[in-house]
């Protein structure tokens, strides 16, 4: 949020000289471009929260306070999927508008790739994480992190789908999937916790993403019968992040394994880097 709201003082600013020319019939258009988004808001909301209050009804208050430190580990990705999102939206509907895909593409499929790197360097230092955040015995919550931080992966996904649905006039596409991601999340807890605990949550939470995702790759494929990224190399990559994040987590008393995997995972976000950042600054 903070860093959407840093992303539009520049806008403010740019339009403050115009504030007196605004006219009703403007703000009416605003305010109808933004009605349709309303569900999708509050859907967010309780898909951020569902988890929560399910494992406080079910497993009480200290099962609540071990998942929430795990879940801030694996949602810090979270912060970064939000922050990355709201600095190339001005660019990417810029480029939307000169109807410029080609780059567009490869930004958002260097984002996500990026993102699942950070997603395997995460899982190689949760172990370290989790003992610096909390006591010893919240540590058997640790696995709550792998799912939590390969959700960030959809929701990317979800973000860059919802400015190409919204640039083109399609808010209520978004809110369908927002809604039925929270749903999904809901629906999914109550049944999954209850077996599996704290898992149970974090592979809710993963599956409504993934849900939400697919969703909106749809309907935007639908409207402009274009995807963001390879369908093909998106499901190879997904699953090579989750593979490789895996072997991290498994092999948590393993410095030297950690150690590599995060090395040669560097190595590969700088190559991404390298190619993406020449597109994104134009001179």
């Amino acid at each position: 949020a903070c860093a959407s709201v840093i992303v539009c003082v520049p806008l403010l600013s740019r339009f403050s000289v115009a504030v007196r020319s605004v006219s009703a019939k403007s703000i009416a258009s605003v305010i109808r471009d933004a009605i349709p988004l309303l569900p999708y808001a509050v859907s967010c909301a309780l898909s951020l929260q569902a988890d929560r209050f399910i494992i406080n009804a079910l497993l009480g208050t200290s099962a609540l306070a071990r998942y929430g430190v795990a879940h801030s580990v694996g949602a810090v990705l979270g912060v970064g999927v939000s922050a990355v999102c709201a600095a190339i939206n001005p660019w990417v509907v810029r480029k939307l508008r000169a109807n410029d895909i080609a780059p567009v593409n490869t930004v958002s499929g260097g984002a996500v790739a990026l993102l699942c790197i950070a997603v395997i360097c995460l899982c190689a230092v949760a172990p370290e994480a989790m003992r610096a955040l909390a006591p010893i015995e919240y540590y058997e919550a640790r696995a709550v992190i792998l799912p939590i931080a390969l959700s960030a992966v959809p929701s990317m996904l979800t973000s860059l789908s919802a400015v190409r649905l919204i640039q083109r006039g399609h808010g209520g596409a978004v809110s369908v999937a927002g809604v039925l991601s929270s749903l999904c999340a809901i629906a999914l807890s109550l049944l999954l916790v209850p077996p599996f605990g704290y898992l149970g949550a974090a592979l809710a939470q993963l599956i409504a993403h993934s849900v939400g995702a697919i969703t909106s790759l749809a309907l935007l494929y639908r409207e402009t019968e274009r995807q963001i990224v390879s369908v093909s190399r998106l499901c190879l990559g997904t699953l090579l992040c989750a593979a490789v994040s895996l072997l991290a987590f498994l092999f948590d008393r393993s410095l030297i394994i950690r150690g590599t995997i995060i090395a040669f995972a560097i190595i590969a976000a700088l190559i991404k880097i390298r190619r993406v950042m020449p597109l994104i600054i134009e001179k």
